[in-house]
């Protein structure tokens, strides 16, 4: 899986980048203190281990897994990716933590599942940004309408747009609080 990354930008970086000098250099606005400031594009929007993935119950994947179940087709393979992710690693996770001896065939055993989970959805928001670079290169309305035309780069698109949104710092706020509201599956 290669090293572990340990600043992970939640504000895709293409996106920051047409805001940003020719040193990669973006001015940001620290609100508490009333000051602009011009800072790394590397050092903005960004947060250590961000995409750390959590264990998952099998209550809660069989939780997920029926979500995904109502979903339109097209949007679940994407969706059922992410939570094979999370199954995969909690299973291993599970199953090292209950009996290391049944993986000790595996070197660095430590290592390779802090990089899974650290960097697995590092990785998978970075294929995830790709499906926007259709929309990042719009400039036109018929571009625009040959996207909308094509299911494929349109879903892409749309799945692209969602998690953009649903992964900033407040929005992750805000869905681990809603699911702390469901003490049954998330607890």
């Amino acid at each position: 899986m290669g090293e572990v990354t340990k600043s992970q930008h939640y504000v895709w970086r293409k996106y920051l980048r047409a805001w940003s000098t020719p040193k990669d250099q973006i001015f940001t606005l620290l609100i508490e203190q009333n000051k602009v400031i011009s800072v790394n594009l590397m050092g903005v929007a960004q947060s250590k281990y961000f995409y750390k993935m959590e264990e998952l119950s099998s209550e809660q994947i069989s939780f997920v897994d029926s979500y995904i179940q109502g979903l339109p087709t097209v949007l679940q393979g994407l969706a059922y990716d992410f939570l094979r992710c999370y199954k995969s690693y909690s299973e291993l996770s599970l199953q090292y933590r209950t009996d290391p001896k049944s993986m000790s065939h595996v070197k660095n055993i430590e290592d390779e599942l802090r990089k899974i989970e650290i960097q697995t959805f590092e990785n998978l928001h970075g294929t995830i940004e790709s499906f926007g670079n259709h929309l990042v290169a719009c400039n036109s309305e018929e571009s625009l309408r040959s996207i909308i035309n094509d299911e494929e780069k349109y879903f892409q698109s749309m799945a692209f747009l969602c998690i953009q949104y649903c992964r900033t710092n407040a929005m992750r706020v805000r869905m681990e609080d809603s699911m702390r509201e469901r003490p049954k599956v998330f607890s």
